[in-house]
């Protein structure tokens, strides 16, 4: 199997750690037809109602169902507002925790809900790391 090496750079304009920006690459395999997404969101600027009712993360194929099949193994949860920031909450599986749903009752529109450090594990076993994501809450 061949890789072409993308790197995508990512840029926070609000940081989420100790005020720091920062900039992360990734090496994306080429034909990874696959995306990580909350429930069925396919935007990233989502009202927070909406946002509250979802249960956790999942894996959509971007173009083809062929291949091998891909399961969120774990993430990292964080939210960001102008007023406070709840720490990092490191999720197993692809559900969200109790300790994220009860932090997602308190989201409100505004709010930054960061999903970072998504490993995705293929049914052969592989862990892939996937680009993080921010949800714009409205």
């Amino acid at each position: 199997m061949r890789y072409l090496l993308l790197f995508l750079v990512v840029s926070v304009s609000q940081a989420p750690i100790n005020g720091a920006i920062s900039t992360i690459q990734y090496n994306t395999p080429q034909g990874l037809d696959i995306e990580v997404r909350v429930g069925g969101l396919k935007d990233t600027e989502v009202s927070a109602n909406v946002f509250k009712w979802q249960t956790g993360l999942r894996v959509d194929w971007t173009r083809t169902e062929n291949g091998p099949k891909y399961a969120v193994a774990s993430f990292s949860y964080a939210r960001g507002s102008a007023n406070e920031f709840v720490g990092k909450i490191d999720v197993v599986g692809s559900d969200f925790s109790e300790a994220v749903l009860q932090d997602l009752a308190n989201a409100q529109a505004g709010d930054l809900v960061y999903l970072d450090g998504i490993l995705v594990k293929e049914s052969t076993g592989k862990l892939l790391k996937m680009p993080s994501i921010v949800y714009k809450l409205l």
